[in-house]
């Protein structure tokens, strides 16, 4: 039983295994958020923007892709321009530091450990902790004290999970507003298709309607003038058959009138 000189193979030797699956450390993924572009892996540069999942982009390479339609798959929730918004990022005045980023009120670093949020509606990205901090139902930013709505606020620090638990919503949603616009499209089309079928019907009708009154006036008239002419024509007839004293001429003698009218 034995082989290569008396050593056993067991059955983890010869039944394979599935690998195992590789987790990322989530602390060692938000760092490197906080300093590179998620989709080009560069250095984060001006203009930068955030999509819904709380990832930093370079925008260039966003309209590359986008324009090359060679987005990857994995950033699928990205479909347009609209679907990124460009932030509002506070230098970090240490320049040794690693990570080029603070909150502009607290100083603290954006470095992947501390928590930040960033809003939708301004771009504005700070610490967690100045909206944790906010009295009351006041829901104006701590930076540019616009107000906002808490869907615009954007978690930057997720971790794998959460993002996509929170992709598979963004696309759902996504897939709804389509649909929606699809028939409201339909609905549009078929209403305008029904208009302009009952204009064309109108519009024949009321033609046919004019051409027949305009016919018919014209037989008219003519059968208006055909009647005039006739009894015309019946009065000189009837007249040639009559006549009155006024028509004998006063210095006409009985022999003359005799023979006007036959009489010998």
């Amino acid at each position: 039983m034995g082989n290569d000189g008396g050593s056993f193979q067991t059955r983890t030797d010869l039944v394979k295994e599935k690998p195992k699956e590789v987790k990322i450390d989530n602390t060692i993924l938000a760092k490197f958020r906080a300093r590179l572009c998620t989709l080009s892996k560069q250095r984060l540069k001006k203009p930068i923007v955030m999509c819904r999942l709380g990832n930093f982009y370079n925008f260039e390479e966003i309209l590359k892709n986008l324009m090359e339609k060679s987005m990857p798959s994995s950033f699928a929730h990205i479909k347009k321009a609209k679907d990124v918004k460009e932030v509002k990022l506070e230098p970090n005045p240490d320049q040794k530091s690693e990570y080029p980023y603070i909150c502009p009120l607290s100083q603290i670093e954006f470095n992947g450990l501390n928590k930040f949020v960033g809003l939708w509606d301004c771009g504005c990205v700070f610490s967690e902790k100045l909206i944790q901090n906010l009295k009351g139902d006041s829901k104006k930013c701590p930076v540019c004290s616009k107000s906002y709505s808490s869907k615009d606020v954007v978690q930057l620090n997720m971790s794998v999970e959460e993002q996509e638990k929170k992709k598979i919503e963004i696309l759902s949603e996504s897939s709804k507003k389509d649909k929606k616009s699809s028939q409201k499209d339909e609905k549009k089309n078929h209403a305008s298709g029904e208009k302009v079928e009952k204009k064309v019907k109108t519009e024949k009708n009321s033609s046919l309607t004019s051409s027949g009154v305009s016919t018919l006036g014209s037989h008219k008239a003519a059968l208006i003038e055909q009647l005039t002419e006739t009894q015309k024509e019946q009065s000189q007839v009837f007249k040639s058959l009559f006549h009155t004293d006024k028509d004998l001429k006063k210095d006409d003698n009985l022999f003359t009138r005799n023979v006007r009218f036959g009489i010998r």
